[in-house]
């Protein structure tokens, strides 16, 4: 699970803003790498509060409430990079982490969805590149509708 180690590393050299952001979400997803698969406890439902058990899911929203904006990716998925090249076209600061098979469960646990990208703004999974778990979500969507940026906007703000 080192992977998401490097990669969130990759992320904060990658990412502009305040180093300590960075410094945080790397730090955040050394500690989602390390978390054991076994202890997995997430809500029932994508509604409930995560917990605070030291869960994979657990680390997983820390790394979300680490940063306005957060991308759970795979490096060979074509929608995280058309996520993360729409991004940067717009300027938007951002947070990526490649997650491995026990990421993406964990994400199904607190999303119902296990597919990436798996999309954060504000703390609030606004769904993957095309859909979201609303009709109006999903980046594309968002970013056509104009809504993206008012949404980043407040997450900064926050």
């Amino acid at each position: 699970m080192s992977n998401i180690v490097a990669a969130a590393a990759a992320a904060a050299a990658r990412t502009t803003g305040i180093a300590s952001k960075k410094t945080a979400a790397t730090r955040l997803a050394a500690a989602a790498a390390t978390a054991k698969p076994s202890s997995l406890r997430g809500p029932e439902s994508s509604s409930a509060p995560p917990t605070e058990d030291g869960s994979i899911g657990s680390k997983l929203m820390e790394v979300v409430k680490s940063a306005p904006v957060v991308v759970f990716s795979s490096p060979t998925c074509p929608f995280c990079r058309a996520t993360v090249d729409l991004l940067e076209e717009e300027g938007i600061e951002y947070v990526a982490l490649n997650v491995d098979y026990d990421h993406r469960m964990a994400l199904k646990e607190l999303t119902t969805q296990s597919s990436v990208p798996s999309i954060w703004i504000g703390g609030k999974f606004v769904g993957g590149y095309g859909d979201g778990p609303e009709d109006w979500m999903g980046l594309k969507k968002l970013y056509a509708s104009g809504t993206l940026h008012q949404m980043v906007d407040d997450a900064n703000k926050a």
